[in-house]
């Protein structure tokens, strides 16, 4: 009875996560409103996924530039902690792929030196003990980076990352349309002022 018990809470679990997961992608495929897609994010897998913030930064000029923290409506990027959060971001981003960094007490998990050092200065200064952060990209190139921060550093299992790719690909679809629609008065503008050249 206890197992069967374990197995229904679980699938009610998985039913929940799907749930969720669904959720955020209508909300963030319903707009062609960046902020709308930003804000929903990093803010509604929260109710699935135990993480204490979560970030987007996109590309711009170049650069990574952080567009959404979660639980912030008025975003400082000169304030400290974001600061850190993008020095770390676009350290990621030149990794271009995903990366996983936890630590117990005062064991790093990546037993590279360089990324040893960094996080354990990130930890030390953030109060963070696990960090997440997965690439934007599509056949188009790299549109930003994703990232989830917890002062738990067990905070994701294999499901909470399966479901990340998941929300990332949907993430870099609704972002993508939402750049591609910014463009289109641009592109109109462009054509009008193309025409009046013929004329």
């Amino acid at each position: 009875q206890a197992l069967h018990n374990a197995s229904l809470l679980q699938a009610e679990r998985k039913i929940e996560i799907l749930q969720t997961l669904v959720s955020v992608g209508q909300e963030i495929s319903s707009t062609l409103n960046q902020e709308r897609v930003l804000y929903a994010v990093v803010n509604q897998p929260q109710l699935v996924i135990p993480y204490d913030r979560a970030a987007i930064a996109l590309e711009e000029r170049n650069r990574l530039t952080i567009k959404a923290i979660s639980g912030v409506t008025k975003l400082d990027t000169s304030e400290p902690s974001a600061q850190r959060l993008r020095e770390v971001l676009r350290w990621a981003a030149g990794l271009d792929t995903e990366i996983h960094v936890s630590m117990h007490e005062d064991e790093i998990s990546d037993p590279r030196p360089e990324t040893s050092e960094k996080f354990r200065r990130y930890f030390e200064e953030t109060g963070y003990r696990g960090f997440y952060a997965i690439p934007l990209a599509d056949d188009q190139g790299r549109l930003g980076m994703l990232s989830f921060d917890s002062a738990d550093p067990d905070f994701l299992t294999e499901l909470h990352i399966e479901i990340i790719k998941l929300l990332s690909s949907q993430a870099t679809l609704a972002l993508r349309n939402a750049s591609l629609y910014k463009e289109v008065p641009f592109i109109g503008k462009i054509g009008r002022a193309s025409c009046r050249e013929r004329v």
